[in-house]
Formats: C-alpha cells, structure tokens, sequence
C-alpha cells in the first residue's frame, strides 16, 4: 500500500511539472499605472510571450491573485488594458498568456 502511494505521488508530481512546462510563457515586463486626474483608471501594459493568441486579465482586492473565473476582468485583444477603477482599492492583478496549443500561463 506504501508503495502504490509513493508511486501515485511521483506520478502525480511528474504530470503537475509536464503540465507546467507545457504551459504558455508568461507575459513579461507588465506596467501598471494609476490615472486619478479627470477619470479613475490604471493602465496596464506587458510584453506578450510569442504566438499569444489570448490575454487574461485578472483582478482582486487580496493577495493571491487567484486565476478563477470569478475574478477574470478582460481578455483583451492585445497587450494592453485600461481598467476602470470602482471605489475601494487596492488592486492586485495578474496577466496571463495562452497560444492556443498549450495551458494558460501561470
């Protein structure tokens, strides 16, 4: 019994880092920026990864920023986003890549 949960674990922990590595780069270089004269509003804007073909915009008002659907802001078209703010900041986001043959970046 030991052994088959040794080597359901392993398996386990080989399909969690396959399916990681699978994954779609990262958006990089990401650049938030707070807009309070006339409208409230941040801007955002990243460096998308190679053959992006969707971006996900996530945003919460606690750390972690967890990738649910419950807190998916946009799916913009390109590598920008201009977030209209409500009154109760602060926000925390997080920007993710997908190339339409790998798993949503992390």
């Amino acid at each position: 019994m030991r052994r088959t949960r040794a080597l359901l674990g392993a398996l386990w922990a080989c399909l969690l880092a396959a399916s990681m590595a699978d994954a779609t780069p990262a958006p990089t270089d990401l650049t938030v920026s707070r807009h309070i004269v006339g409208d409230n509003f941040v801007t955002l804007i990243w460096t998308a990864p190679p053959g992006t073909i969707t971006h996900r915009v996530y945003r919460t008002t606690s750390l972690p920023v967890v990738l649910s659907p419950a807190n998916l802001l946009a799916t913009p078209p390109s590598d920008a986003f201009a977030d209209p703010l409500g009154p109760t900041p602060p926000y925390y986001y997080a920007v993710t890549a997908e190339d339409g043959s790998s798993p949503e970046s992390n």
